[in-house]
């Protein structure tokens, strides 16, 4: 994995077709600020470089494209038009991100399919929450468990997977804490302070991690290749070089192109 220092050097990478490039300069182009400089917004742009990303199996790219399509978040498309919601396009998309690994892409199609498929819904909503270890999937797919809205309804089960989602919602407000309680009859208390936020920052990092080495473990070349960036960069586990080797190839050999992409450019580095 390279890292790439400038701005000037990630729009270089995007040029030369480095999908993870391509998938920082977009979001440098929707917020105005990348690799600590300030840069123009330009959704168009953003789109494009998304698109670029999303084609080459980047899972987050595939995920923004997904939600723009549904939401309409980037709001113009790469020719500067305006991007119409196509909840179809939506849907595809999102089906790829989740293919690819991404935790919201799964979580989101919960959100799509909430009113019209609650049981789809929900079955999102449990993988999202248990299969990629997404704390607010988990609260969604608590909530289905408490109203019955497509899965059997379980009071006492779904007050014990709130419980834990909560516990790791180092965001929840005092408001937002009281109505959850009331709706739902259950004593439920939002952080008190940073150190009580810094706790359910670190539960939900471990819950996280176990699910993605649970993925890996099982065999998901997508999973495996984020354990082995993460081994690398020692994001979340402690730096791991060897295990971070094992795991990329690992992911190359389960046919992930991104895994197979780093493999032959260790391997053109190693020749020369």
């Amino acid at each position: 994995m390279i890292l790439y220092r400038t701005h000037a050097e990630l729009a270089e990478a995007a040029e030369s077709g480095d999908m993870q490039a391509q998938y920082e300069l977009a979001i440098g182009l929707m917020t105005g600020f990348c690799k600590g400089e300030k840069i123009d917004v330009d959704s168009p742009q953003a789109f494009g470089w998304l698109m670029k990303a999303a084609e080459q199996g980047h899972a987050a790219a595939m995920e923004n494209i997904g939600r723009a399509f549904l939401h309409g978040y980037v709001g113009v498309d790469a020719g500067n038009r305006f991007l119409r919601i196509d909840r179809a396009v939506a849907r595809d998309w999102l089906l790829k991100a989740v293919v690819a690994g991404a935790a919201g892409a799964c979580r989101e199609l919960g959100i799509f399919y909430r009113y019209e498929d609650p049981h789809k819904a929900a079955e999102y909503f449990y993988k999202a929450a248990y299969y990629f270890g997404d704390t607010l999937a988990l609260r969604y797919y608590a909530e289905a468990l408490l109203t019955g809205d497509g899965v059997d309804q379980d009071t006492a089960a779904g007050r014990k997977v709130l419980a834990s989602a909560l516990s790791m919602d180092a965001d929840l407000t005092a408001a937002d804490a009281m109505m959850l309680a009331a709706a739902y009859e259950m004593p439920i208390e939002a952080p008190a302070d940073t150190a009580a936020q810094d706790a359910c920052r670190a539960r939900a990092q471990i819950y996280y991690m176990t699910a993605l080495q649970r993925r890996a473990a099982a065999g998901d070349p997508a999973g495996q290749h984020e354990l082995a960036m993460r081994l690398y960069l020692g994001d979340g586990l402690a730096q791991d070089m060897a295990a971070a080797r094992n795991w990329l190839a690992r992911a190359a050999e389960g046919g992930y192109p991104p895994a197979q992409r780093q493999v032959e450019a260790l391997a053109r580095l190693v020749r020369h």
